[in-house]
C-alpha cells in the first residue's frame, strides 16, 4: 500500500510538471493541470494531517505568508478592478504543487522524463532546420530556454540528489545547445551559468588532493578555451547575431520598468498597480517582461518580498545542496528578462524548494540547567 501511495505521489507530481509546461504550447492542457491538481488535493488531505506536527514552526509562517498574499492581493484587485485572479490562481497552484515536490523523491529516470521529452521535441526541430519561433505556437522563442529550465530545475527538485553528478553536467550542456538554438540572449547566458556551475561543482566537489586539484584546474582551463572558441564558430554561424547586435542593452525593457514606477502612488507600491490602462504598456502588449515585476504588480510587494526571500534562502543551502541550488538559480535568474515563471505557471519551483530547504534546516539543541554544569 505505501509503495502505491508512493508511485501515486510520483505520478501526480510529474503530471502536474509536465502539464504546466505543455500550457505554454496550447491553451487546452488547463484541463490536463485541473485534473492533476484535483489529484493533488485528494493528496494533500491526509498527508497535511499526517505531517502536521512534524513540519517546522519555519514551514508555518511561510505558508501564512503565502496564504495572507493571496488574501491581499484578491481583496486589492476586487475593489480597484485589477485583473489578477490569473496570478492568484498560479499561486495557489504553486502551493499545490510545490509542497507534494518538496516531500517525494521520484527516481532519476522518471524525475528527467518530462525533461527529456522536452528536450527531444525541440532537439528534433533542431535537426530538422526549423525556425526557433515556430517551435511554440503561444509564445515566442524565449520561451524555449524558459521551459527547458524549468523543467531541468523540476527534475532535480523531484530526485533530490545531494551531490552534482555527471548526468547533470550532460543534461545542462543539452540545455545549452538548444537555447543557443532558440537564440535568446538571456536563455543562452542562463544556460551558461547553469552549465558551469554545475561543471566546477563536480570537479571540486568531495575532498581535494593536489593531483586532482591541479587536474580540475586543467580541465576548467580547457573548458574555458573550449567555450571562447564555440562562441567564435557560433557567431561565425550566425546563432549570436543578436549579442552582436544588441549586446546586453534592452532599451525597451527598461523603459517598461521607469513606466510602471514613474508617479507610482504609495498604495500601488504595496499593493500592485494597475499598469492595463497605460497606452506605453499598450504598445508593448501589456507585457512586462520581467517575473519579479510582474508578481509586484499583480500580487504586490508582499508576496516579492517571499519569492526574493525564497531566492536567499536557496542561495544559503548552495554548500549542502548544490546541484538543486544552482539549478534554481539559473532559473530565478531566468525570471528577470520574462514573466510567467514567478506569478505564473512555475511558482511551484521555488515553494517546493523552500519548503524542502526549510525542512532540512537543523533544529536548535536547547541546554537545561543541570546539563550545562555538568
Amino acid at each position: 500500500m505505501r509503495v502505491e501511495s508512493q508511485l501515486l505521489r510520483n505520478f501526480v507530481c510529474g503530471g502536474a510538471v509536465a502539464s504546466l509546461t505543455l500550457t505554454f504550447f496550447d491553451p487546452v492542457m488547463w484541463s490536463a493541470v485541473g485534473l492533476f491538481l484535483g489529484l493533488g488535493l485528494l493528496l494533500l488531505v491526509p498527508v497535511a494531517m499526517s505531517r502536521a506536527h512534524t513540519e517546522p514552526p519555519q514551514f508555518f509562517f511561510a505558508l501564512t505568508w503565502i496564504v495572507t498574499a493571496g488574501l491581499l492581493a484578491f481583496a486589492y484587485g476586487a475593489t480597484h478592478e485589477f485583473y489578477n485572479i490569473r496570478q492568484i490562481g498560479f499561486l495557489l497552484i504553486g502551493l499545490v504543487v510545490g509542497f507534494l515536490i518538496s516531500l517525494v523523491h521520484v527516481p532519476q529516470w522518471a524525475a528527467w522524463t518530462p525533461f527529456g521529452l522536452l528536450a527531444l521535441y525541440f532537439g528534433g526541430l533542431a535537426i530538422l532546420g526549423r525556425d526557433p519561433a515556430d517551435s511554440l505556437t503561444q509564445n515566442s522563442r524565449n520561451y524555449v530556454s524558459v521551459m527547458l529550465l524549468a523543467m531541468f530545475a523540476s527534475a532535480m527538485l523531484l530526485s533530490k540528489p545531494m551531490t552534482v553528478r555527471p548526468l547533470h553536467v550532460v543534461m545542462a550542456l543539452l540545455v545549452l545547445t538548444l537555447s543557443i538554438w532558440g537564440t535568446g540572449r538571456a536563455g543562452v547566458l542562463c544556460a551558461l551559468l547553469l552549465t558551469v556551475g554545475l561543471s566546477a561543482c563536480l570537479l571540486f566537489q568531495g575532498r581535494l588532493g593536489v593531483l586532482r586539484a591541479t587536474l580540475s584546474v586543467l580541465v576548467l582551463c580547457v573548458l574555458a578555451v573550449g567555450m571562447f572558441v564555440g562562441v567564435e564558430v557560433l557567431q561565425t554561424q550566425g546563432y549570436l547575431d543578436r549579442f552582436a547586435s544588441r549586446g546586453f542593452r534592452d532599451a525597451p525593457r527598461l523603459s517598461i520598468i521607469v513606466s510602471y514606477f514613474y508617479q507610482i502612488e504609495p498604495s500601488q507600491l504595496f499593493f500592485g498597480k494597475n499598469y492595463y490602462h497605460d497606452p506605453f504598456m499598450e504598445k508593448w502588449g501589456y507585457n512586462l517582461h520581467n517575473s519579479y515585476l510582474s508578481v509586484w504588480a499583480h500580487l504586490g510587494l508582499y508576496y516579492f518580498a517571499f519569492v526574493l526571500a525564497a531566492v536567499a534562502i536557496c542561495v544559503r543551502r548552495l554548500r549542502k545542496h548544490p546541484a538543486i541550488v544552482i539549478a534554481v538559480l539559473a532559473f530565478a535568474v531566468r525570471a528577470l528578462t520574462d514573466t510567467h515563471l514567478f506569478g505564473g505557471q512555475y511558482d511551484y519551483i521555488a515553494l517546493a524548494a523552500l519548503f524542502m530547504f526549510l525542512r532540512d534546516t537543523p533544529a536548535r539543541v536547547t541546554r537545561s540547567p543541570a546539563t550545562l554544569r555538568s
